[in-house]
């Protein structure tokens, strides 16, 4: 394992931590940890996009191993945002489950506005598709270095696959705005709560 596989797992990892602490508080009492059982779908929600990021570098390193400078920024990129993202990423999940239970999975985060709600769906579409396109970027420029790399046909023909399922995820972020503007129909109506 390179030390540039160890420095993103290590990221991943903060991250994943960011998304247990950035609400909660350890529960005094069975109410709170009921309460705080709740949040466990949101959690998962978000727990499992982060780890898609992850695996998404994981297999990369592992198929091509490269540690060159242009890795290294392009890894660099990737833990930016995706910690960057973590946090509206959580919020996004706990209200959008706040929502589809009908408040049986709480929120602690609240949106007062339409506008608001169209924010936050544009600031995670925004966070999810720059990670994609981080992946998307490294395992371009492992294509471009395949005959260095020595790679067979199959194995270019997987990574032209990454490249187009990377952009392909990226253009997400197209319809989560489409998404935030559904969220127009909700006028008056208070979009998440306690």
């Amino acid at each position: 394992m390179s030390r540039l596989e160890t420095f993103a797992d290590a990221a991943f990892a903060f991250a994943l931590t960011l998304i247990v602490i950035s609400f909660d508080e350890i529960a005094s009492n069975f109410q709170e940890l009921a309460t705080a059982i709740r949040g466990g779908p949101a959690f998962a929600a978000s727990f499992a996009l982060v780890v898609m990021f992850w695996l998404g570098h994981r297999n990369w390193s592992q198929r091509f191993g490269l540690d060159d400078s242009t890795s290294t920024w392009l890894t660099f990129t990737l833990v930016f945002v995706v910690m960057g993202y973590v946090y509206p990423l959580r919020v996004l999940m706990a209200a959008a489950f706040d929502q589809v239970t009908g408040g049986w999975a709480p929120a602690n985060f609240s949106l007062a506005t339409v506008d608001e709600a169209r924010w936050l769906f544009v600031i995670y579409g925004t966070g999810f598709a720059a990670a994609c396109l981080c992946l998307t970027a490294l395992n371009w420029h492992a294509g471009r270095q395949a005959d260095i790399l020595k790679l067979n046909e199959y194995e270019r023909h997987v990574t032209r696959g990454e490249i187009g399922a990377g952009g392909e995820r990226a253009s997400l972020n197209q319809r989560r705005r489409t998404a935030a503007r559904t969220c127009q129909q909700l006028r008056g109506r208070r979009l998440t709560g306690r």
